[in-house]
């Protein structure tokens, strides 16, 4: 075996009395937290009416194509009878 598995490792200490768990804020991690899910929500609501502008879209082309092939075979029907 190594010496240096044999060797204790050497305690950390800690000089800082703002890092202490007994004198942890919690109070700016909980509004950085609170800010994330509002930008998170904000982002989907965004994406969101992305989307719902994307659906509202294609539902207009989709009534327009119906009503261009409606008059396309209004067109071909009067022209059979032309013929």
């Amino acid at each position: 075996m190594s010496l240096v598995l044999l060797l204790p490792f050497p305690r950390v200490r800690n000089d800082h009395l703002r890092m202490t768990s007994a004198d942890f804020d919690s109070k700016p991690l909980e509004r950085g937290a609170k800010l994330l899910r509002e930008i998170s929500a904000y982002r989907n609501a965004k994406a969101f009416q992305f989307m719902k502008k994307q659906e509202e879209t294609k539902q207009v082309e989709r009534v327009e194509l119906a009503a261009n092939a409606a008059e396309y075979k209004g067109l071909q029907a009067k022209a059979k009878d032309l013929k």
